[in-house]
Formats: structure tokens, sequence, C-alpha cells
């Protein structure tokens, strides 16, 4: 299983907010959601990406509002329309993988009602528990989640613990994809290996790839949004590991194309 990326929408913002001495220079931040197929579980999204529940609506609340402004939201890679360019339509989604619960790979879960969702119980019951400014600080609206979704919800740490480097959550029983513990940046967070590929989808772990590197984290930026800057540190030094043994590495937010973004060749 190969997955392929669509950009849900750009974030623009200065180069030192994402890298260590990255200047001033603009740059356009991506923020990918994914589909893969599985042959028992069928179509299956990584996260759903920013969507109009973001950006639209009366009845957001005014954090979220100001939260929007921010944001330039592709129209044409919102996942009716991606969906549709894979033969697919929202129904016909059977299973969505969240890999942390910030707005920017949640806000599209109301299109897809029926689907089983794979995502940290623990997280989203701290989230359910905390405060509003709590959950502001770290990039939370609990609007955006769906009333329903604990009832839908399969727990990724309950999974299968499959050992085989890397070490993760077998999320099919077959050792195909595995949920790949990346704490730090938020709570729950993880990444996604996929055997076939040698692809290991590490999400929030930085920002850019530059940033990886060691002393490449921007000092200020990282620090206010991660829940665990101990933690984050020995994830970015996990993919680095991952990276340096042959893995290939893909981002949400990187700017740079990848071979498993959609229309970029493989």
């Amino acid at each position: 299983m190969i997955p392929v990326f669509a950009n849900s929408a750009f974030v623009p913002v200065r180069r030192f907010l994402v890298q260590r001495g990255g200047g001033f220079s603009r740059l356009r931040l991506k923020v990918r959601y994914g589909l893969f197929r599985h042959p028992e579980a069928g179509p299956v999204l990584i996260d759903t990406g920013y969507s109009y529940a973001v950006t639209e609506g009366a009845g957001r609340s005014l954090p979220l509002k100001l939260y929007a402004r921010a944001l330039q939201i592709t129209p044409d890679a919102q996942p009716v329309d991606f969906l549709a360019r894979q033969g697919l339509r929202p129904a016909d989604i059977k299973v969505v993988i969240v890999t942390h619960y910030h707005a920017d790979h949640i806000s599209g879960l109301g299109l897809f009602p029926r689907a089983r969702v794979i995502g940290h119980g623990g997280a989203l019951r701290a989230i359910r528990a905390a405060g509003t400014l709590g959950n502001l600080r770290h990039g939370v609206f609990p609007e955006l989640l769906p009333e329903d979704l604990e009832s839908r919800l399969t727990e990724v740490e309950s999974l299968p613990l499959r050992e085989s480097p890397p070490s993760g959550r077998d999320l099919f029983g077959d050792g195909s994809v595995l949920a790949v513990a990346l704490p730090g940046h938020a709570e729950g967070h993880f990444g996604l290996w996929f055997a076939q590929a040698k692809l290991l989808y590490a999400v929030d772990t930085e920002w850019v790839k530059q940033a990886l590197s060691p002393g490449g984290t921007p000092p200020v930026t990282s620090s206010l949004v991660a829940s665990d800057t101990t933690s984050a540190a020995d994830s970015r030094r996990f993919v680095r590991e991952a990276e340096a043994r042959g893995a290939k590495i893909v981002l949400c937010h990187d700017p740079a194309p990848t071979p498993f973004d959609e229309g970029e060749p493989a």
C-alpha cells in the first residue's frame, strides 16, 4: 500500500518561525492529508486536513474565526474533490486515521459520519476534560470534534504492538501499516509506517525537514506549541535515525513536493 497525499490549505509563515536561522523569507506551509487502499478495510483516510468547517459558518467560536484568518484553503483539494479524483465518494470511506486532534487534522470529520475512527483514546479523553484555554493553548477546538466520536473510536493504544522495526501498533493486523508513537508535538501524536513503501509519515514531528536536523528546531515556536519539548526532541531523533536507515520521510507541512503527493511523479 502506497498513500497519496492532498494539500488542504496553505499557511503563510516566515521561515525563521519553522526553522532556526531560517531568515525572514516567506514560506507557504502545506497541510497534507492522505488516502490509501487496504485490501480488507478498503479506502482509508489519513486525517482530514483543513476544511470549510474552520473557515465558514456563523456558529463558529470567536477563537476559531480568528484562527481561520491565517489559512488559505485550497478548494480543489478538499475531501469531496480529492476523493472524486480517486474514484471515491465520502461515503466510501469506512476508516479515518486521526494522528492527533489539532484542527488541521480533524476539521473534516463531519464529512464522514459513519466512518470508524482510529485515534488516541487517552488524548481524546484529556481534550474532553480540559478547559477552553487549555485546549486553545494546544491548537485544539473541541467544537470540530463529532459528538459521537467516542462511539466510533478504535483506540490506537489498544491495538497489538508489533516489535519489528519500527515498533508500532498494528492497525490492520497484517503489519502493512503501523502507528508509530511520536510524542511531543501533541498528546497522543503518532506517525504511520507503510511497510511496502518504506515510508514514515512523521506528521507534525516538525514543520519542515530542515528543522529535523540537530540544531534546526526554532526555539520559540516549537516550545509554544509542543505538549512536551523533551519528547519532541526524542521524536525528531527517532525520525532522523529512521531516515538514516533508509526510510522515506514525509511531513504534513513541509512545502517541498514529495513523490507521494497527488500529481507529483512517483
